[in-house]
């Protein structure tokens, strides 16, 4: 008997001691032994995956028991106040005393985010293992079906990875001519003094010979981008895959975590010629003003929440695959408990993906920039009925529809910006997922 087995066994038993009542969900959490996990199942419910591979935590969450979608620029406070409703109406079983709370996935891009809670969810971390059942009370044994389907993905054989795609530019928005007159545009707007910095993005369009493959591309990821949050969501009709640089908010009970990262740089194999370059971005005033921007925008909406504050006193780098950052921690305690949600909204968009003053260049770019960011540089994450979680910020994504590739970059203009040199920025992020989608 697998310890799935063995699982659904005694779940079913504790939910049989649980009388339903009305206007009330359960939810149960169980250690989980003798399964890994390295990227996505495959399965025929919706999924959900996050992980830290430099922490070694995962979570992956499939089907749906609740869901609640937002719209509008104020989702993301709304989807709060439902997290919160849904939170008190759960009645968690623990009785192995593992901790944790059931957690929920969100998905938010600039104009309507969703939450949901999963039939199934898996939780792996050093300290140990955790399975999570939350019945519909709709359809009271749809997690069965679940967690069968789960066993049977972790009993079937991984089959040998497929050879690597030939993958073929078919389109990209906006064209580079329009993009670099925008580009232009962008930094006359900057020089009369009205924006500080304006983000602009970019979608390229590839197929390939075969079929791509979200697991193999997570699987890539995990070994390539060590050091950012992965993530992988069953959406429209395909997969979001990304490797995120950016934790905007992680929030575990009163202490929190965020961090600025902005301007950016190329890696070289030579180690020598590397740090020179790593050297040159420390010093270059076009992108440590940029950088700061992000960083004083996260303070001015963190310091009236926290009752401490801290922040790293000058950028250090943050060396990733291909490209080098600079990076400002910002870390903390609230003065009151606040759901991660409630912070997000007041920190997003920042000026790592939008621009400042934040207001007007939401405006700006809505009326300019001639592209469906879509999920790009949106959120992605988890939080919990107990008022933690952790979210990134969509960057490094890929879209993923058979056959079919979008991916997505941008850059931060600032008032000495080249929109050649921006440009080029685009094209070193957006190889850096090419490579990963040659290497799945």
């Amino acid at each position: 008997m697998t310890d799935i087995q063995h699982i659904e066994q005694t779940i079913q038993q504790l939910l049989q001691e649980v009388p339903p009542k009305a206007g009330r969900r359960v939810s149960v959490t169980l250690p989980l032994t003798g399964i890994n996990l390295d990227s996505l199942p495959q399965t025929g419910d919706q999924r959900y995956f996050w992980m830290r591979p430099d922490r070694g935590v995962q979570w992956l969450g499939l089907g749906v028991s609740w869901q609640c979608g937002k719209p509008g620029n104020g989702h993301l406070a709304a989807l709060a106040e439902d997290a919160e409703t849904l939170g008190a109406s759960i009645d968690h079983i623990d009785p192995e005393g593992c901790g944790s709370a059931p957690r929920l996935s969100l998905v938010s891009q600039d104009d309507g985010g969703l939450l949901t809670l999963p039939l199934v969810q898996l939780q792996f971390s050093p300290s140990g293992n955790l399975v999570t059942v939350s019945p519909d009370p709709d359809r009271p044994d749809s997690w069965l079906a679940t967690l069968d389907q789960l066993r049977s993905a972790f009993d079937t054989p991984a089959e040998p990875p497929p050879p690597p795609p030939t993958l073929t530019l078919v389109d990209q928005a906006p064209q580079a001519p329009v993009w670099l007159r925008l580009a232009e545009q962008a930094i006359e707007e900057l020089n009369n003094d009205h924006l500080e910095k304006l983000v602009l993005g970019r979608r390229i369009t590839l197929t390939a010979q075969r079929k791509l493959s979200p697991e193999e591309l997570i699987r890539t990821l995990g070994t390539r981008h060590s050091r950012s949050t992965l993530f992988a969501a069953d959406r429209e009709n395909g997969c979001w895959v990304g490797a995120s640089p950016e934790i905007l908010i992680d929030l575990q009970g009163e202490h929190f975590y965020s961090e600025a990262v902005a301007g950016t740089v190329r890696r070289d194999t030579y180690e020598t010629v590397d740090n020179e370059l790593g050297e040159w971005l420390l010093r270059d005033p076009k992108n440590r003003h940029e950088h700061q921007l992000v960083v004083d925008s996260l303070v001015e909406v963190l310091e009236p929440l926290s009752a401490e504050l801290e922040t790293g006193e000058q950028p250090v780098l943050l060396k990733l695959r291909g490209l080098q950052h600079l990076h400002t921690p910002v870390s903390g305690r609230l003065k009151r408990p606040l759901h991660p949600l409630r912070i997000a909204h007041q920190l997003h968009p920042t000026p790592a993906v939008g621009g400042t003053p934040k207001q007007a260049a939401v405006e700006w770019l809505k009326s300019n920039e001639p592209l469906d960011r879509r999920w790009f540089t949106g959120l992605a994450g988890w939080i919990d009925t107990a008022g933690n979680g952790s979210l990134c910020v969509v960057l490094r994504c890929a879209h993923l529809q058979q056959e079919r590739v979008d991916l997505y970059a941008g850059a931060g203009l600032v008032a000495d910006s080249d929109s050649l040199a921006e440009w080029e920025e685009t094209e070193l992020k957006l190889d850096n997922m090419i490579k990963a989608l040659q290497d799945a």
